[in-house]
């Protein structure tokens, strides 16, 4: 969690699957023990969750970006007991969830209309692979030979030859591995 903004909290996850995910069990939760609680005339406590995917930058462990102000603006949309997605945490979360398309949504702050998604649940399948061939059609600005690197190293994962891949982050010191098998 980055913060809290009045009744509301701002995250970060690595993935925007594990996002989805948390949104999900955030509401189950809340149905589970509103449930078990709750007097039976009392209004249920629902809650909305939005979220985008893209570069945000950090500043004394606050949040800024387009990915954080189109999530603010995503959380409008949302309905009680909804997660709203943007397109990009649409595109990289489509292999474990439904989604069911809201149509182009204009939100303040922004010239053209963005594509926003309802999050159904999980796919009945429960698979939560990852996809490279989905990611292929993300940008990826000035990456093809890292691109196709990538590609070349999951074709010879689905052949059966286990596939070792770093990404190290230039900016900072982490070093991220996956591994492909």
């Amino acid at each position: 969690m980055i913060k809290t903004l009045g009744d509301g909290l701002m995250a970060m996850f690595p993935h925007p699957a594990g996002a989805v995910r948390a949104a999900e069990e955030v509401h189950d939760s809340l149905e589970r023990v509103m449930g078990a609680v709750r007097p039976s005339r009392s209004p249920v406590m629902r809650v909305q969750i939005a979220m985008a995917h893209g570069e945000v930058i950090e500043v004394a462990g606050d949040c800024f970006g387009d990915a954080v102000n189109v999530a603010a603006r995503l959380g409008d949309i949302a309905e009680n007991g909804e997660v709203v997605v943007g397109e990009l945490t649409h595109q990289l979360a489509r292999h474990a969830f439904d989604m069911t398309p809201l149509g182009a949504r204009s939100i303040r702050g922004r010239a053209e209309a963005l594509q926003a998604y309802k999050v159904v649940g999980p796919h009945d399948s429960g698979t939560n692979a990852w996809h490279p061939i989905e990611m292929a059609a993300l940008p990826l600005c000035g990456r093809d030979a890292e691109l196709t690197q990538l590609l070349e190293a999951y074709g010879r994962a689905l052949v059966g030859t286990p596939q070792l891949i770093s990404v190290v982050d230039r900016k900072s010191t982490r070093l991220n591995s996956s591994h492909v098998a």
